[in-house]
């Protein structure tokens, strides 16, 4: 397991955000950021447009470990 040397505590997905400056205004209204509680840090990431049509389907096709 890795080290979380960055102590993250959380993760947003923002969908359909266009721009940094777009993501860090919807960030800002968080509370615990807001309060300086929680910092934040942006990571640009790419999915796929199929992922509406085939979440559905991954308890069928994905193996439990117990």
């Amino acid at each position: 397991m890795e080290k979380n040397y960055d102590q993250f505590r959380g993760l947003f997905i923002l969908n359909n955000v266009k721009t940094e400056e777009e993501a860090k205004e919807i960030l800002e209204t968080d509370p615990a950021i807001k309060s300086g509680l929680l910092s934040y840090t942006i990571y640009p990431w790419y999915g796929s447009a199929a992922l509406p049509m085939y979440l559905p389907y991954s308890e069928k096709v994905t193996k439990s470990k117990f």
